[in-house]
């Protein structure tokens, strides 16, 4: 009896234990199953966080650029004091401000006494004068060298507070001047500000110079290009005309006709733009990137989508170029030119005139095209990239 009823305990507490067993696997396994769910959305989370944190880097690239926009917008409300052509002319003026603020500082001609009493120290007149000119000499090192070091900080994002900290440094000095009644002279200080404005002015026309630069050096690389390619596509275009012209006498196909018109059309622009440098399309387009209302006005001697490529492909957008519409004509530089001027109170850069951009709408444009140079330029509204023989559709060569 003693036997069985052990054996009876013993089996039930096998079966509570292997259903345990059975219980502490099936947690496991719901365990296991969590744990991989939960490290497949941490994953996944994972990865929606690098993707935001890279548009959050890209917002602030873009939110930095168009912070230097604006300060640099500043620049085409500040009145220029000197409007010097280029800057070799400032660099001569700085060196001018220069040798006159030396002669000031000479024999402390740059300092003013308040009293023409002399100060005595322990009634001794010389050491009197000896302590007004040591503090004179102080402050007017102290002076100096933080004006220029605040004027080599010089850009197009700082000036305004370059000069009030200028202003700040004077008042402190002749504060402390004060004391051995003396200050730094008006027309000491106004030599400072005045080469303040002038390394200002230097900075913004070295600036456009370099920016000249820039656009001349892009017109030559895409004057180089258009020259090669028109080459290139010439005999692409006298090879396919020929063999079509062949095809045509030999079986008097009349649907060939219409593609030799083509080609022969293809043919008179590319020999006219072969023959006349400055030939070639002013284009209207926009990016997504961009704020509406936002329209860029270039130009290019190549087919318009060779040039929409090289815009569409750099770091400056993420998306590819919206052409609006383009027109072939014989002075392209001077077109652009001419539209670029019309519209020169719609300009988003109102310093650099090389900029392309303009606040406007396509009626504007047109507007624009027409009134300088009766040009009918056909625009579309729609993001549609045109191709060249859209383009060559639409341009009737009547200068030709």
């Amino acid at each position: 009896m003693f036997n069985k009823k052990y054996k009876k305990k013993i089996l039930e507490l096998e079966a509570q234990l292997e259903c345990i067993n059975k219980n502490e696997k099936d947690i496991l396994l719901d365990l296991k199953n969590k744990n991989r769910k939960l490290t497949s959305e941490i994953k996944n989370k994972s990865k929606s966080l690098e993707l935001v944190n890279t548009q959050v880097k890209n917002a602030n690239k873009k939110l930095i650029k168009l912070s230097d926009d604006l300060n640099y917008n500043y620049v085409g409300l500040y009145d220029f004091d000197y409007k010097c052509s280029n800057s070799k002319e400032y660099e001569l003026k700085r060196i001018k401000n220069l040798r006159q603020q030396k002669e000031f500082v000479k024999g402390l001609k740059c300092m003013a006494l308040s009293i023409k009493n002399s100060v005595s120290v322990d009634n001794n007149n010389q050491l009197g004068n000896k302590l007004i000119k040591k503090t004179m000499q102080i402050c007017l090192e102290n002076f100096n060298l933080t004006c220029d070091k605040l004027i080599n900080k010089i850009n197009y994002t700082n000036y305004t507070q370059i000069v009030e900290s200028i202003d700040k440094v004077y008042n402190k000095m002749n504060k402390h001047l004060d004391i051995v009644h003396s200050a730094i002279s008006p027309d000491y200080y106004d030599l400072k500000q005045e080469q303040a404005s002038i390394q200002f002015e230097l900075q913004i026309k070295l600036q456009d110079e370099k920016d000249e630069k820039k656009f001349q050096d892009e017109i030559l690389k895409d004057s180089l290009k258009a020259e090669l390619e028109l080459k290139k596509q010439k005999e692409e275009i006298e090879r396919k005309l020929n063999k079509l012209r062949y095809d045509y006498n030999k079986n008097k196909n009349n649907e060939l006709i219409k593609d030799i018109d083509k080609l022969e059309k293809e043919l008179v622009y590319n020999n006219y733009s072969l023959t006349h440098k400055r030939a070639g399309y002013v284009y209207v387009v926009s990016n997504s990137d961009m704020k509406d209302g936002q329209i860029k006005i270039g130009i290019t001697r190549r087919k318009v989508e060779q040039r929409m490529s090289e815009l569409g492909s750099g770091a400056s957008h993420s998306f590819g170029m919206n052409v609006h519409g383009a027109v072939f004509v014989n002075d392209c530089f001077e077109v652009e030119s001419d539209v670029h001027e019309y519209l020169k109170n719609k300009r988003i850069n109102t310093v650099n005139k090389r900029k392309e951009w303009f606040y406007t709408t396509l009626d504007e444009v047109k507007d624009a095209f027409y009134k300088t140079h009766k040009i009918n330029i056909e625009l579309d509204d729609s993001d549609n990239v045109y191709d060249n023989d859209y383009l060559l559709s639409k341009n009737k060569f009547n200068f030709l």
